[in-house]
């Protein structure tokens, strides 16, 4: 099985070779609707948590380490990866970016 439909099977509740056997009670949406809302909201969290690090690492001082620990990851490396791949600023880019136009 793949596993596009191992994930269709999982966030529709609905099982990926039969999508028209909708049992009382389980998600009425079609597996590629439910897939769709599932990348939509996973979206918006990663926007959010991207916001969230921003304002940590502009406004509060903080080693990035802590802020990385702060915000869930286990290693500060993953978060400034994550950091990057999203806003393409590494931490400390963002944190010059910020002096400089305060000064």
């Amino acid at each position: 099985m793949s596993f596009v439909l191992l994930l269709i099977e999982i966030y529709s509740k609905v099982s990926a070779f039969a999508p028209s056997r909708l049992q009382p009670g389980s998600n009425p949406h079609t597996p590629h609707r439910s897939v769709k809302q599932l990348r939509f909201s996973n979206w918006l969290g990663v926007r959010k948590m991207s916001c969230r690090i921003k304002r940590l690492l502009t406004f509060i001082h903080y080693p990035t380490t802590d802020i990385s620990l702060k915000m869930g990851f286990h290693e500060a490396t993953n978060m400034i990866r994550f950091f990057r791949r999203h806003t393409q600023l590494s931490p400390k880019e963002l944190r010059q970016v910020c002096r400089q136009n305060d000064d």
